[in-house]
């Protein structure tokens, strides 16, 4: 496996904010243990989860197709999987579906 490097993923600057308030207005993040938020250069989403199938961190870029690639490492920032060309009303459950979701489960 590859170690992510955040110059590689950075492609361009978007707004952090709006996407970090959704997710915490999301019941689903919260399921995921998301922690330590950090924003790299305005280009680079990264935050830790603790989920039942993705214990690590998550690494979100904005890339020039204006659609987001997905990062899923360990804690030695090992690169375990990715997903790309996600679009924004798809980021959540596409993260979800790597990091908790249960088949099991029913949406009430």
């Amino acid at each position: 496996m590859s170690i992510i490097s955040t110059k590689e993923i950075a492609c361009r600057e978007w707004s952090m904010q709006e996407l970090v308030s959704a997710m915490q207005r999301n019941m689903k993040c919260w399921s995921w243990g998301i922690r330590n938020y950090v924003n790299f250069h305005n280009q680079v989403l990264r935050f830790r989860v603790s989920g039942h199938h993705h214990k690590g961190y998550v690494f979100i870029s904005l890339n020039f197709m204006d659609t987001f690639d997905i990062y899923f490492t360990n804690l030695q920032g090992e690169i375990k999987q990715d997903k790309k060309d996600i679009y924004i009303d798809q980021l959540i459950e596409v993260i979800d579906r790597v990091v908790e979701y249960i088949s099991d489960y029913k949406d009430r």
